[in-house]
């Protein structure tokens, strides 16, 4: 394999590898949120969770969802990412009461 080649193997895994961790990142996050939602409406702490993507929702999809909020929102791109995950996708996804 030519030494380009090769190069321009790497920079591929290395965007997969990026892809997939990101949207691992948000999945978790997503469901984190909905543990703890799901907890909270147990001890009647709270009447809806937080985040209501079908199942037919990809984790591809989410991350656009969130790429496209921090784009529209700059001034939340020096928060924390869970926070920007969960402000994306509860606007994007809310669960209905």
């Amino acid at each position: 394999m030519s030494e380009q080649r090769s190069a321009e193997v790497q920079r591929m895994l290395a965007v997969a590898l990026d892809s997939g961790a990101c949207a691992g990142f948000v999945g978790g996050v997503v469901q984190g949120v909905n543990l703890v939602g799901g907890m909270l409406m147990m001890q009647g702490a709270a009447k809806k969770n937080f985040i209501c993507a079908s199942e037919q929702v990809h984790a591809r999809q989410l991350v656009e969802v969130t790429l496209k909020f921090i784009k529209a929102n700059p001034d939340m791109a020096k928060l924390p990412a869970h926070i920007n995950v969960y402000e994306a996708l509860s606007r994007e996804y809310p669960c209905k009461e």
